[in-house]
């Protein structure tokens, strides 16, 4: 248009844009409400889930939007539930689940509502850590060490390595070990264990056995698994 100001029509292309914007948010007002207050949802994860519908927005201006509507985060401890704090409770410490996966099994599995950023939350709240420093490492060093004398003590621990015993006790008894805790441990408390489970370290035992003929014996424990309890071999006639 002849003689129109380019500065005028930015000024009226702006105005249009904050006002459809507006309309968008009012659009989208009780779902956002619902992120933020209900699912714990941080701005970031709120712009994005509003992108996947549509409405393409900034950080800056949700947060803008969230004080005009007097929106605000409510304290985690009063809306847990009980059932929820159990179920990341159970899955952090018996499985190796990141928080998103966490938050998609409780979904799945529990049919309730929760977030990463919530899962994260309670998390943080209970002290469920997935790393510690100073004198929490110390303190979870010889909780470690106790938990492997347990094991040693009941048997179970006498045959399989660190993974193998990191694994036991998370899943039987949600302690979250560090696999270095445990190989220290074993190697304080087992030395003879340890070494006899290092390749090329072992001797292979060479037995003489008479028999009354061909097939007449054969030998099971190929692995010597039940040497330290006094099988040194099992026995089937055919």
């Amino acid at each position: 248009m002849p003689g129109f100001d380019p500065a005028v029509k930015s000024y009226v292309d702006l105005k249009f844009r904050i006002k459809m914007q507006e309309i968008n948010f009012d659009t989208f007002k009780d779902d956002i409400q619902e992120m933020v207050q209900q699912q714990s949802f941080s701005d970031d994860e709120v712009v994005a889930a509003l992108a996947r519908r549509g409405f393409q927005t900034s950080t800056r201006s949700l947060q803008r939007r969230l004080a005009s509507w007097n929106i605000r985060r409510e304290r985690l401890a009063g809306k847990v539930s009980d059932a929820l704090a159990e179920a990341v409770n159970y899955l952090f410490h018996h499985t190796l689940l990141n928080d998103a996966e966490i938050a998609t099994r409780i979904i799945n599995d529990y049919g309730l509502q929760t977030s990463p950023r919530q899962v994260r939350s309670i998390r943080s709240l209970f002290g469920w850590r997935r790393a510690t420093y100073g004198p929490a490492r110390a303190t979870q060093q010889t909780s470690t060490s106790l938990h492997v004398q347990q094991a040693l003590l009941d048997g179970v621990g006498r045959t399989f390595g660190q993974r193998w015993l990191t694994t036991y006790l998370r899943q039987q008894f949600g302690y979250k070990a560090r696999r270095d805790d445990v190989a220290a441990a074993q190697k304080q408390l087992d030395p003879t264990g340890v070494a006899s489970r290092v390749p090329g370290l072992r001797r292979a035992r060479l037995e003489n056995y008479t028999t009354s003929g061909p097939n007449f014996l054969w030998c099971l424990d190929g692995h010597d698994k039940l040497a330290q309890y006094g099988a040194e071999h099992q026995e089937r006639e055919d």
